[in-house]
């Protein structure tokens, strides 16, 4: 998966999802993206991210190996689910739970 690809998946989320989508790039001792999504509907916006993130493209590519992804609730880092980790060995949490 290339950088052009990335920024591609980064903008047919950002333009397709119902509600605000704020995309950040930076580089901290490496080049990095986050997605902040913004949801009114948790279990939808875990549908969606499995959908496009975790059984898509990402799934079988070296971003893979790169990536975290967590949703966050109304108490931000202090309420949040682990989907992906590029660590193996961390513990994930169920797309069902919460």
């Amino acid at each position: 998966m290339s950088e052009n690809d990335v920024v591609k998946m980064c903008e047919q989320l950002r333009t397709s999802w119902p509600e605000k989508v704020e995309v950040q790039w930076g580089d901290d001792s490496g080049q990095y993206v986050n997605m902040l999504v913004e949801s009114s509907s948790p279990h939808e916006t875990r549908a969606r991210i499995r959908q496009v993130y975790l059984d898509g493209e990402l799934r079988s590519s070296e971003l893979s190996h790169a990536s975290i992804i967590v949703v966050t609730g109304t108490n931000g880092w202090n309420d949040y689910l682990l989907l992906h980790h590029f660590e193996e060995t961390e513990e994930l949490d169920r797309l069902d739970d919460a």
